[in-house]
């Protein structure tokens, strides 16, 4: 897995108050802003992770079987079945029945719904690594350093072919940082919401 987006999504909840964050995203992702990236992500990975669909699992505990029933309670409908099979048959004899058995599950379960598997925070888009980054960057030069918007431009070289000492050129400065800095408000602030890359 790419760490990237997600060192930027940390990055990205810095800036907000958790006061602020949407209410699951608090519960959830809130120890950003008091651990680092690196303990952030050991605590956090698995709402990220999306959970890839299986072939087949063996069932050997009680543990084992116990997950499953709860499986068995899901409201949005099941695409799996527990079969139980005895090893004392010839594994022909076996194949033949377990053949069977599944065909007639396959054909009753025809048309139920799939049981959803995702992230409990997926990616909204594919993110642009270098995009982002400056528009993090820009912003913690405006709010954190509290550059004035044309030194920020300037320091970045958002528009090189602008002159700071002429008073056009400064404008122009002063529009790019501004145009990127709604776009940093809004990455941050849907960062907290649960919802990252959107901006």
């Amino acid at each position: 897995m790419n760490l990237a987006p997600y060192r930027l999504w940390h990055q990205a909840l810095q800036y907000v108050p958790l006061k602020y964050w949407e209410k699951r995203t608090r519960a959830l992702l809130g120890s950003a802003q008091k651990l680092s990236f690196e303990k952030w992500w050991e605590e956090t990975e698995e709402y990220f992770e999306t959970i890839e669909p299986f072939l087949c699992e063996v069932i050997e505990t009680p543990e084992d079987a116990r997950q499953w029933s709860l499986w068995e309670m899901d409201s949005v409908g099941l695409k799996e079945a527990v079969l139980l099979v005895s090893l004392e048959y010839p594994i022909e004899t076996l194949l033949t029945e377990v053949e069977r058995k599944l065909r007639a599950l396959k054909q009753a379960k025809k048309g139920r719904p799939p049981r959803m598997q995702h992230a409990e925070f997926p990616l909204a888009k594919t993110p642009n690594v270098r995009q982002i980054e400056r528009l993090l960057e820009v912003y913690y030069l405006r709010n954190v350093k509290e550059m004035k918007l044309w030194e920020v431009a300037v320091k970045m070289k958002l528009a090189p072919h602008a002159d700071k000492d002429d008073k056009d050129g400064r404008n122009v400065l002063n529009a790019t940082t501004s145009r990127m800095m709604k776009q940093a408000d809004k990455l941050i602030r849907n960062a907290s919401q649960g919802v990252f890359p959107s901006y």
